[in-house]
């Protein structure tokens, strides 16, 4: 889902910024603290084309290892509803969570992919890039969807050494 951290009103121009524990997401609708319009935060697709450059088996394990030790990519927060990374009942989950207490349930129709062991998650997130998971027919996610980028994973596990 397209969602930045500040927006500009379109009707007196402030430049407003989320609160530490929020964004704004395409077609949220809010009240300018200046002029107090509503308005309705309208993003721009994400530049194209994405990195197609693949994450790598060491980004791969920093990710799994992040999942199992309880982490979320990304982090969920109040009014989240988003593609998610999450580990939950043993199994590695990629799909749409919102913010109840758990990101999936057991059988979740959210569920776009699922892995039952380490080894395949890790192949399987080592292959992937930012176009692989954003484009195509097998992506799974809702049109005018964001999926998972390398930015996310990197903000949560940190970058590959150099």
């Amino acid at each position: 889902m397209f969602q930045t951290d500040h927006y500009t009103c379109p009707h007196c121009r402030l430049v407003f910024r989320a609160r530490t524990d929020d964004i704004f997401r395409h077609g949220d609708v809010r009240a300018c603290p200046h002029c107090h319009t509503r308005v309705q935060i309208d993003l721009p697709r994400p530049p194209l084309p994405l990195e197609t450059a693949p994450y790598g088996p060491s980004l791969a394990e920093r990710v799994a290892d992040y999942l199992e030790a309880g982490g979320e990519i990304p982090g969920r927060h109040p009014y989240f509803d988003g593609i998610c990374l999450a580990r939950v009942d043993g199994a590695f989950l990629y799909g749409y969570a919102d913010d109840s207490a758990t990101a999936f349930s057991p059988g979740d129709s959210s569920i776009i992919r699922r892995f039952e062991d380490r080894a395949g998650f890790v192949a399987w997130v080592a292959a992937q890039s930012d176009d692989s998971l954003n484009r195509g027919e097998d992506t799974g996610l809702r049109p005018g969807d964001m999926g998972i980028t390398r930015r996310p994973l990197e903000e949560a596990v940190g970058r590959d050494p150099d």
